[in-house]
């Protein structure tokens, strides 16, 4: 064995194993970079998971929130109606006269709502066309009774739609979905 022999060993197992070191950087690094990159896509697929997870864990909410409240609308409207079917005559024990003015004021508090509204709904229509006709028939200064005409008017459809809307308006809650 010579000293080149010796030598050119020496050196061409020296570069073959910094090349073949390069190498497995190399490797090790695109291997890194893979690990890394599906680290990453693991990453985004779980919060992508968890957003679409909140989303309708969000939604049922909403629907028990809706259901609950519709529930408790209408749980109101029974006890509501419950309330309205109550009347002062059932089991009281006061005599035939005292009996005989209880029922008088079950039936007159029967018939409030449906007379009061009849009463503003017809007062409504009554002012509206008996002033329509007095104005054409006496030729009156329009300006002066169309205020006139347009006061009461207010007034009256103010209490035509209060009687309206109280009465036989909904009690619970309306949902209009479109």
């Amino acid at each position: 064995m010579d000293i080149f022999s010796i030598l050119g060993s020496v050196v061409s197992g020296g570069a073959t194993g910094v090349i073949g070191s390069a190498i497995s950087s190399i490797f090790n690094y695109k291997n890194k970079q893979l690990e890394y990159k599906h680290d990453l896509d693991m990453e985004i697929a779980t919060r992508e998971t968890m957003k679409e997870e909140w989303a309708q864990r969000t939604k049922i909410a909403e629907v028990e929130g809706a259901t609950q409240s519709d529930l408790a609308a209408q749980e109101s409207f029974q006890a509501s109606m419950l309330a309205d079917k109550a009347t002062y005559s059932a089991g009281l024990n006061i005599g035939k006269v005292g009996t005989a003015l209880m029922v008088i004021i079950d039936f007159l508090r029967g018939i409030i709502r449906p007379v009061s509204t009849i009463l503003f709904i017809s007062m409504s229509f009554y002012i509206y066309f008996s002033m329509k006709e007095k104005l054409v028939a006496t030729g009156a200064d329009p300006t002066g009774f169309m205020d006139l005409f347009n006061q009461v008017t207010t007034v009256i459809l103010y209490l035509a739609t209060t009687t309206v809307c109280w009465w036989f308006g909904v009690r619970g809650e309306s949902k209009w979905k479109g």
